[in-house]
């Protein structure tokens, strides 16, 4: 899962830059969102590749600390044996630095370990995080 950056608004001090606003979206086989964060001018090399680096780095910072709601679960069976799961969430940050939702399959093993919702909440945390970890 790759943030794509659609603006970047810099404020300058004393002729220099100053400060980068990054604004994002995310739009990746089910999952969707958008986001906004500030970065010091230090932070900032001045190339699109430093920019998708950090911008990677804050929506795994974001995602540990977003609220994230299971808005369904769907389960199929298999005969009398759960066969997988499909689960809808929306994950947020108060500040807006994050907002996604969307929805996931997860194996029967997977959702019979984590079928309680808080352990569904965190789950989908680890999920999100190895989306932008695998880019």
């Amino acid at each position: 899962m790759k943030a794509q950056i659609n603006n970047l608004d810099l404020s300058h001090k004393g002729g220099e830059i100053d400060n980068i606003r990054i604004r994002y979206r995310i739009g990746e086989g089910n999952i969707r969102g958008n986001g906004r964060f500030s970065v010091g001018a230090s932070e900032y090399g001045g190339s699109i590749g430093d920019l998708e680096t950090i911008c990677n780095d804050h929506l795994i910072k974001e995602i540990d600390k977003a609220d994230v709601s299971i808005e369904s679960t769907k389960v199929r069976y298999d005969g009398d044996a759960i066969g997988d799961a499909t689960i809808h969430f929306r994950a947020s940050t108060e500040n807006a630095s994050l907002n996604l939702s969307g929805n996931y399959e997860m194996s029967a093993d997977d959702y019979q370990e984590n079928v309680s919702p808080d352990a569904l909440k965190d789950f989908t945390k680890e999920y999100l995080k190895s989306l932008v970890q695998a880019e």
